[in-house]
C-alpha cells in the first residue's frame, strides 16, 4: 500500500505540473490535496490515511473558489445582502430604496454600494470552514452535523446583512 502512495503522490505532482503549464489554477490546487494524501499513505499507510483524513479534507479552505464558482456566488450574495439590508432599513423607518446594488439613503450625499468585496463571500467562507471543522470534532448523531453544517449559509449573510445596516445607520 506504500507503493501506492508513491504512484498516488507522483501522479498528483504530474497533474500540478500540467496544470501549472496549461495555467490550471483550480485543477492545480486540488492536485496538491491529493498529493497529500499519497504522501500520509507513504509514510503510515492506511492507518494514517484513517487519522488524518479531517485534515487533508479541511485543507479545500485554504484554496479560494474557482472563478466560475465564485463570480456565480459574489453575485447572488451581493444581491441578498442589498435586498435585505434595504428591507431591514426601511422596516426601521428610513426611506431607503435599492437600485442594482447600491442603497439610497435620504439626506445622505453619497449612496451606500454593496460593492462585490461586501458580498459576504468571506464570511461564507469562515462559517463554512467553522461548520465543516464543528462536524469534524463534535460527537452528535448526523442530523445535529447536518444542521451545523447548513446553519453556515444563513448565519453568513444574516451577519453580512447586520455589518451593512449597521454602515447604513452610522
Amino acid at each position: 500500500e506504500r507503493w501506492i502512495g508513491v504512484g498516488i503522490l507522483v501522479g498528483a505532482l504530474l497533474i500540478r505540473i500540467f496544470a501549472a503549464i496549461f495555467d490550471m489554477a483550480p485543477v492545480d490546487r486540488l492536485s496538491f490535496i491529493v498529493a497529500m494524501f499519497g504522501i500520509f499513505l507513504l509514510v503510515g499507510g492506511l492507518q494514517c490515511v484513517r487519522w488524518a483524513w479531517p485534515g487533508i479534507c479541511f485543507l479545500v479552505f485554504m484554496f479560494p473558489l474557482p472563478s466560475v464558482l465564485e463570480n456565480s456566488l459574489l453575485m447572488h450574495l451581493q444581491r441578498v445582502a442589498t435586498v435585505c439590508s434595504t428591507l431591514i432599513l426601511q422596516t426601521l423607518g428610513i426611506a431607503a430604496y435599492r437600485a442594482g446594488n447600491v442603497i439610497t439613503l435620504p439626506g445622505v450625499v453619497e449612496n451606500l454600494t454593496v460593492a462585490e468585496e461586501c458580498s459576504g463571500l468571506r464570511m461564507l467562507t469562515i462559517f463554512g470552514a467553522m461548520s465543516v471543522a464543528m462536524i469534524f470534532l463534535i460527537d452528535r448523531p448526523w442530523w445535529d452535523k447536518f444542521i451545523v453544517l447548513l446553519s453556515a449559509v444563513p448565519i453568513a449573510v444574516l451577519s453580512n446583512v447586520v455589518r451593512i445596516v449597521l454602515t447604513a445607520l452610522l
